[in-house]
Formats: C-alpha cells, sequence, structure tokens
C-alpha cells in the first residue's frame, strides 16, 4: 500500500467583494456629506466621528433641494451598481422565485482626524456594503476578524512549557488572525452582514467619508 493522492479541502469561505467606479464624481459627494451635517443629527455609532441616521434614503423624509435629492438618488443607483454579482454568486436564480434587491438602512459615516470604528457587524440583515466617497491612505482600513475564534484556543504542538506572550503571538501571527482590505476614493465593498469588521484610525488631517448600507432580497 502507498499514498497515491493528496487534496487540500478548504472548509467555509468568507467572499468579500469589491468594486472600483471609473471617474468618480468625489467632490460631489464630498459636499453633499458636508451639507448633511446640517440638515440630520448625528446619531449613536460604533465608533467616534459623525454619522447620519441610518434611514437617509428615505429622500423625502429628509431631503427638500434637488441638489441633494439628485445626490442621494445616484448614490443610490452606484451603490445597486455590484448587486447583480452577488445574486450570480449565490445562484438565486436557481430558487424560481421573482426576487428583487432591496436597501434596508443606509448612513453616511465622516471619520475626522483620530476617529475610527470598534469592531461590530450588521446582525442578520442579510448584506451589507460601504462606498468610499473619500478615502485615502492612512486614513483607516477596513479590518475583519477571522471567524474561527476558537483557532485562538489551539496550541499545536503541545509543548512541556507552553510560553503564553511566545506561543499565543504565533498563534495570533499564523493561524488566527485579522485581515484588512485596502480601499480608495471611488470603491465599494459588500459582504454577508453577520462578518465582524472595524475600521483603523484616521491618521490624517483630511475627514474619511463613506456610504454604508444593509440591504437584501425579496420576493416581489
Amino acid at each position: 500500500m502507498k499514498l497515491v493522492s493528496h487534496d487540500n479541502v478548504l472548509l467555509f469561505p468568507v467572499k468579500v467583494h469589491k468594486f472600483s467606479i471609473e471617474n468618480f464624481d468625489q467632490q460631489k459627494f464630498v459636499k453633499f456629506a458636508t451639507r448633511l451635517q446640517y440638515i440630520c443629527q448625528s446619531q449613536l455609532r460604533t465608533g467616534t466621528g459623525w454619522q447620519s441616521p441610518s434611514d437617509i434614503h428615505d429622500v423625502n423624509k429628509y431631503f427638500k433641494e434637488k441638489e441633494d435629492i439628485d445626490c442621494m438618488t445616484e448614490l443610490l443607483k452606484i451603490i445597486s451598481w455590484g448587486f447583480p454579482e452577488i445574486e450570480k454568486y449565490y445562484k438565486f436564480k436557481k430558487l424560481n422565485l421573482d426576487l428583487e434587491a432591496r436597501i434596508i438602512s443606509l448612513w453616511v459615516n465622516i471619520n475626522y482626524p483620530g476617529a475610527h470604528n470598534k469592531m461590530h457587524n450588521h446582525g442578520t440583515a442579510g448584506f451589507a456594503g460601504t462606498l468610499y466617497i473619500q478615502k485615502d491612505e492612512d486614513q483607516g482600513e477596513i479590518v475583519f476578524e477571522d471567524v474561527r475564534r476558537e483557532s485562538k484556543l489551539w496550541v499545536v504542538p503541545k509543548t512541556k512549557t507552553f510560553d503564553v506572550p511566545t506561543d499565543s503571538q504565533w498563534i495570533s501571527e499564523n493561524i488566527f488572525g485579522y485581515q484588512e482590505i485596502e480601499t480608495k476614493t471611488g470603491d465599494i465593498i459588500l459582504l454577508p452582514s453577520w462578518l465582524d469588521h472595524m475600521v483603523g484610525i484616521n491618521k490624517t488631517q483630511d475627514p474619511r467619508i463613506s456610504v454604508s448600507f444593509n440591504f437584501n432580497w425579496y420576493e416581489k
């Protein structure tokens, strides 16, 4: 007898979709985000900085000026561009249902110098996403926590003397850890809403501005 085959089987992969927009009109949406701070009050959030209410996609509720209505309408169109790729990946058409994607909630984040977002997720919404209106280097990347949390307790090989500082650091760096995705102005990321993530500190003197949202598919 002899060993004749060896396969590596990847279990439970988590897919985050990233898109880039060509000719993104950054200045128009930065001005819109700035005006938004005077239109509505900041809400409680998962970090520091400013965050709009989570229902500003309700155009009639918040906006009266045509310029603001047009900006929000265009933002809603832009963030939906990646939805067909999600639908394709999860093969929703095989369900033989008449489905449509709907945005459940949407809000604007402005992280001023020194601001950040602590680890959190978007619960059972379905899917979450972020459009980066103003995102430069050193303004804080989005960082994801490893979903294999129990791997933090894994000690291999078992040694007679377990050096906690040394061995636990090796586990953290090589087995369990964090992954970040580099983003820039005009990028969109879409992810499962249950995936834990945080945003690093804005180390620049300019605000980091993004639009976050939750969405899912529903029967028409």
